[in-house]
């Protein structure tokens, strides 16, 4: 993967729009909340929905890996091009590339042609 290709106009909050896992209304409560709330909530409805059976899961463990990968899938929804998400995290090309194959999968960046779509649509 070159690191100053495009990130083809990537969008987490369009992607999650279009398989309707969120919208504007979901969108608006979820920014009235603190960071801290929006991971304990969702701790709390994981733990919830399987019970114990998260015992192993070691989540402080996990903690660096977790938020690693939610900053770097923020930072390409956000910049323009891989050059320019990895300018913005301070990071080195070597090590730029090493987190991307860690933590991005090669399909979760793909758009297809349904999301020009989405490019049209009014979020206010």
């Amino acid at each position: 993967m070159n690191s100053k290709n495009t990130v083809n106009n990537f969008s987490l909050r369009k992607k999650l729009r279009k398989q309707k896992k969120i919208d504007f209304e979901f969108e608006t409560k979820l920014n009235q909340l603190s960071l801290e709330e929006i991971i304990s909530l969702k701790l709390n409805l994981i733990y919830d929905s399987v019970g114990d059976k998260v015992y192993g899961f070691h989540i402080f463990k996990n903690l660096d890996h977790l938020i690693k990968e939610s900053i770097i899938k923020f930072t390409l929804s956000y910049c323009q091009s891989y050059e320019s998400a990895r300018r913005h995290l301070g990071l080195d090309i070597d090590k730029w590339s090493k987190l991307l194959k860690k933590y991005v999968p090669l399909d979760y960046l793909k758009t297809d042609k349904d999301e020009s779509k989405l490019l049209e649509e009014d979020f206010t």
